[in-house]
């Protein structure tokens, strides 16, 4: 059975990215079309040359997905982590069997 689950915390399963911010507020979108919810979050732990992996690139060991907070901007929380803003789809994942 395959769900969106809401309340999940950003994963790689569950987030499909489709573009960034550099520290410069300057965006690297991708074209899209679909209607699947959009997410902003906060990359992690990847080559900052190469930029977070979009789409279906392979995921870097050590990079991180982390969810924005509700009381801080996505810019000043990249910062503080030391990552990039992003945005992408939540896509649905299958549950985990019990």
């Amino acid at each position: 059975m395959t769900e969106f689950i809401e309340d999940q915390e950003p994963d790689w399963g569950n987030t499909y990215l489709l573009g960034w911010y550099d520290a410069n507020g300057r965006g690297y979108l991708t074209t899209w079309g679909g209607d699947l919810p959009i997410v902003a979050v906060v990359v992690t732990g990847f080559n900052a040359g190469l930029g977070p992996p979009m789409w279906d690139a392979p995921v870097p060991e050590g990079a991180k997905l982390h969810r924005i907070p509700n009381d801080s901007t996505p810019e000043a929380y990249a910062k503080k982590l030391g990552g990039v803003h992003a945005i992408g789809w939540r896509v649905p994942v299958k549950r985990k069997e019990r």
